[in-house]
């Protein structure tokens, strides 16, 4: 039985280091594709970098089981069953709930399926891992422009705008505004 035990536990280390060595690369390789996105002012270089960016969160740091997964359900929500994929997303979230990504697909798998209240939940918890992750902030950004929320909004554009700045027309920012201060667009 100790035998045992000791087998468990040097695997769940082993386990645990490769998770965080595989972790630590991504955390590198995005920390320097989001230093990049700052300084780029022509979208489509920027557009570039946001695909890096996106390869990297769509890729599990050290499950391929995991990745794969996420691709299925991608796939099977693009087809519009969204019960099947929001079971995938489920099953992925337990067992890695640190996953970003797969958060921030059922994100939008409930913003589809017009559960926006549970979708804010969802970015809320993408946003706790990764701060940066432009598209929960957009996808935030238009479920408080359905609900009028547009000061909520507005504060979520500007967020995006200083991790993205190309992504976001200042014009937008501006109607906005006014939209958030009750003025007639």
């Amino acid at each position: 039985m100790l035998v045992i035990k000791i087998k468990f536990i040097i695997l769940f280390l082993i386990s645990i280091s490769t998770y965080s060595i595989a972790d630590t690369k991504q955390i590198k390789d995005i920390n320097i594709l989001f230093d990049s996105l700052k300084k780029i002012e022509n979208i489509y270089d920027a557009r570039l970098v946001e695909r890096k960016i996106l390869s990297i969160w769509h890729k599990h740091p050290s499950n391929k089981d995991l990745t794969d997964k996420l691709k299925l359900g991608i796939e099977i929500m693009s087809y519009g069953d969204y019960s099947f994929a929001l079971k995938i997303f489920n099953n992925i979230i337990k067992q890695d709930p640190l996953w970003a990504e797969v958060w921030n697909k059922r994100a939008t798998l409930l913003y589809i399926t017009n559960e926006y209240n549970r979708s804010l939940k969802d970015i809320d918890i993408v946003l706790e891992i990764e701060p940066r992750h432009f598209g929960a902030l957009s996808g935030r950004v238009q479920i408080f422009f359905k609900q009028k929320r547009y000061l909520e909004a507005l504060e979520d554009l500007e967020k995006i705008k200083k991790i993205f700045p190309s992504m976001i027309d200042n014009e937008f920012i501006n109607e906005l505004n006014k939209l958030a201060n009750g003025l007639n667009i």
